[in-house]
């Protein structure tokens, strides 16, 4: 299962990004990193469906795309980084 693997891969990428990159930019990177990141997400959404039948695997996946957006809309706006 092909999909299974690239939304894992983008499941540890989003971790990292949050940790380690997005602590780094200034409000105006991270707007800039929200738009790329949403444009993203259409590619990401149609492989996460192909996977139905492991909820948890993809209620996961959303979990991490809803902290990484929560997370880019702080630094956005400048309040930072907080634990999620």
């Amino acid at each position: 299962m092909a999909s299974t693997g690239a939304i894992a891969a983008r499941m540890v990428v989003l971790m990292k990004f949050r940790d380690a990159v997005l602590p780094c930019l200034s409000p105006a990177a991270a707007d800039a990193a929200l738009e790329a990141f949403n444009e993203s997400l259409e590619e990401a959404i149609p492989l996460a469906a192909e996977f139905g039948s492991l909820p948890a695997y993809s209620d996961a996946f959303f979990d991490e795309v809803l902290t990484t957006r929560a997370a880019l809309e702080r630094q956005q706006s400048g309040e930072g980084i907080r634990d999620h």
